[in-house]
């Protein structure tokens, strides 16, 4: 199973390779049977089917698709922050997302900062 792109702009869809040559690879559309052929390096592999991370170092394959896809995921049930690492991503709900700011969700992000920062200092004090 991997992430196929038709042409450079085109979005990314799930397929299914069917071989591979030279000249590239020949893959079927999950969404509709069609065979596309391109060059190899617009197919990546997919993560496994249900592996949605809150932190996308965790993911198996991290690139463009498999990204785009968690932060789908993700996005589609309201959760709008992914990290990656230290990084954090926030995708806009285009909505009021209130309990966000309930006192028990930030009393969890805090808490997930604060092991986050101590297990970052301990690996820093180990070097």
């Amino acid at each position: 199973k991997v992430w196929f792109q038709e042409q450079a702009q085109s979005p990314w869809q799930k397929a299914t390779v069917t071989s591979l040559s030279q000249d590239g690879a020949t893959a079927t559309l999950d969404c509709d049977g069609r065979t596309l052929q391109a060059p190899a390096a617009s197919c990546h592999l997919q993560n496994p089917e249900n592996d949605v991370a809150d932190d996308m170092v965790r993911l198996m394959h991290l690139h463009e698709p498999g990204v785009l896809h968690n932060l789908d995921v993700r996005y589609a049930k309201d959760n709008i922050y992914t990290n990656t690492s230290s990084i954090l991503i926030a995708v806009n709900p285009f909505k009021p997302m209130p309990h966000l700011f309930e006192t028990g969700v930030l009393d969890q992000y805090r808490k997930g900062i604060s092991m986050r920062s101590t297990k970052a200092a301990e690996a820093a004090a180990a070097l």
